[in-house]
């Protein structure tokens, strides 16, 4: 819902595909601002303090997620589309950073952009996962994903941390291969559950 309350922004799920939609809520028009028919699948949708600009996460075309920062018509003024997943994305209160968590080095962590410059910047560096990111004033909240345990973590006043303590060697992103006959187990082995009986990740 707009900040003003007058609008709300949503998703459709219909004909396999899910679309962004908006609908006035005085009039309960509903208004398409996405249309896309190729199994894209967008999520949920976030407004900034002024409630002028939407950003959205939905499903890139190769791996993972990118997010799209639109105004209240659907047009489409910035892009984060990168070789790596980016999703969950939340505009600062001033409007000017929008923070989203990122896999960029092969383990997520929380990210915030500059809508003016583009500049980008490490804000947690952490082993597990760091998920949906919501700043209010100079605090932000995350989700910590570590073992087998998710935890809210808060930081007052978070600052740009060096991107090169949150390097890992070899990360390659995972992408699609077609199976070798090589590949295939001749002979059946024995296996068991490396994993707690109940696994959870958001």
């Amino acid at each position: 819902v707009s900040p003003d309350g007058r609008l709300t922004a949503f998703v459709v799920n219909r004909d396999g595909n899910q679309n962004l939609y908006l609908m006035n809520n005085d009039s309960a028009r509903m208004i398409p601002l996405t249309r896309k028919k190729d199994g894209t699948v967008y999520y949920q949708p976030i407004w900034n303090k002024k409630g002028n600009l939407i950003a959205v996460d939905y499903t890139a075309q190769d791996y993972g997620r990118n997010i799209q920062v639109m105004d209240s018509t659907g047009k489409v003024l910035k892009e984060l589309d990168f070789a790596h997943d980016v999703r969950q994305p939340c505009f600062d209160d001033s409007g000017e950073y929008l923070y989203y968590s990122s896999d960029k080095t092969g383990i997520f962590n929380i990210y915030r952009q500059h809508l003016n410059t583009g500049a980008e910047e490490l804000v947690t560096n952490v082993r597990g996962g760091a998920f949906y990111p919501h700043v209010q004033g100079d605090t932000l909240v995350y989700a910590e994903y570590s073992g087998i345990k998710i935890r809210l973590k808060m930081v007052i006043g978070p600052k740009p941390l060096d991107q090169k303590l949150a390097y890992y060697k070899n990360y390659e992103i995972p992408r699609l291969r077609e199976l070798q006959e090589k590949d295939y187990l001749t002979n059946s082995q024995k296996y068991g559950n490396d994993f707690e009986h109940i696994f959870i990740v958001p």
